[in-house]
């Protein structure tokens, strides 16, 4: 499954493979970036449970490019936000 990135979360791991100091991490080059969300682009062949066009969120390697690739079942849906008048 693909997904357009729209957000990514900065955080301790994402500093730490950055300066090459994560205990037992990758060290540069590598795709950065571990926490995404967006709208899935692309799934792959015999896929099920989610569809192009859901919103999700993941953790995996390269949350900081324009597109993430996961397993399907390394992505969760995010519920469609609440509108004024049901908030």
């Amino acid at each position: 499954m693909s997904f357009d990135v729209t957000a990514a979360g900065v955080n301790f791991v994402d500093l730490s493979r950055a300066r090459g100091t994560f205990a037992g991490g990758r060290r540069p080059p590598y795709l950065a970036g571990i926490e995404g969300a967006g709208e899935v682009v692309a799934v792959g062949e015999g896929v099920c449970g989610v569809e192009i066009g859901a919103r999700v969120v993941g953790v995996g390697d390269g949350a900081f490019a324009e597109y993430m690739v996961l397993p399907a079942a390394g992505a969760v849906p995010v519920p469609a936000p609440l509108s004024p008048s049901r908030a």
